[in-house]
């Protein structure tokens, strides 16, 4: 029997840490896209989404067990397709708006180191500030309200949980 040892390792926040996270407290209302996993993320995941977020911060939330990041400048599906590009599993990440959906607001800070605590600043289209952790970012003129999270994010979380649970009880 051969055995392949991976250089993703799950970071030492891990098992007991995450697996009690809260990972539907959204970090933002704005549009975004994270990976968040139970068992604690791959040491090289702040990497890749660094390069995939382009010009918005990587920032830690659910108890430094995800990363998110703004989807500023790209798609929910460019930025997806980015994370899994550069080998993040497709059953980690999650993102809360459609496809073509985009963030409305702009992060001011330059930053994206996923180490730093808190969340990025944005700022709106029109110039104002917006906290993403704790208000809602006004829709772009002529844009229809804020993005909900999808029925398939939702039910890909669900499916990590249920997972996480069944391989705890094996």
């Amino acid at each position: 029997m051969t055995s392949v040892a991976s250089s993703a390792t799950a970071s030492p926040t891990g098992s007991a840490i995450c697996a009690n996270a809260n990972y539907n407290q959204y970090p933002t209302t704005d549009v975004f896209c994270a990976v968040a996993s139970t068992q604690g993320l791959p040491d090289n995941y702040g990497n890749i989404l660094k390069g995939c977020c382009k010009n918005a911060p990587v920032s830690k939330y659910a108890n430094d067990c995800a990363l998110y990041c703004l989807v500023v400048d790209q798609s929910v599906a460019d930025i997806n397709k980015c994370f899994q590009d550069g080998g993040v599993s497709p059953q980690v990440i999650l993102c809360n708006g459609n496809n073509t959906a985009s963030a409305t607001g702009r992060p001011t800070a330059t930053s994206t180191d996923p180490s730093a605590t808190g969340n990025p600043s944005a700022t709106n289209k029109d110039g104002t500030a917006t906290n993403p952790a704790s208000s809602t970012v006004a829709p772009a003129p002529g844009s229809v309200g804020t993005q909900s999270v999808s029925k398939a994010s939702l039910g890909m979380l669900g499916l990590l949980f249920v997972s996480a649970a069944v391989g705890a009880m094996l």
